[in-house]
């Protein structure tokens, strides 16, 4: 869903431009396989806005295939990416993505309700 028209989507996603050939090619599997990461759109405003901030700590609810969980460690290669994933299987794709691209970022499985206390925890 746009929250902009097709004509100004298509303007700003003229400007697109991949991290690296990985996420890339990630990327147009994922949509090939209709699971749902980030638009295009999206990701470029959360790249800029995440260059602007420099947070030290991302926590993102709803992994997938880690997608932009690698992106925002991409950008922010100090900070510690946190992402929770409800559905193992996914779970389970998106460690196999963050591993076999480089990425260390930690994932935990389970309903995110749960999980945020059991992190708060420690």
């Amino acid at each position: 869903m746009n929250i902009t028209n097709d004509k100004v989507t298509e303007y700003i996603n003229g400007f697109y431009r991949p991290l690296t050939e990985d996420l890339k090619n990630l990327r147009e599997r994922s949509e090939e396989e209709r699971v749902p990461i980030i638009l295009k759109e999206t990701e470029t405003y959360l790249i800029n806005f995440l260059k602007i901030l420099k947070p030290k700590s991302v926590l993102e609810i709803g992994t997938a295939v880690g997608y932009s969980s690698m992106v925002f460690k991409e950008v922010l290669k100090d900070a510690k990416i946190v992402t929770l994933e409800k559905d193992e299987d996914m779970a389970k794709i998106a460690k196999e993505n963050m591993i076999s691209m480089g990425y260390d970022i930690d994932i935990y499985q389970g309903d995110a309700r749960e999980v945020i206390e059991s992190l708060s925890d420690t």
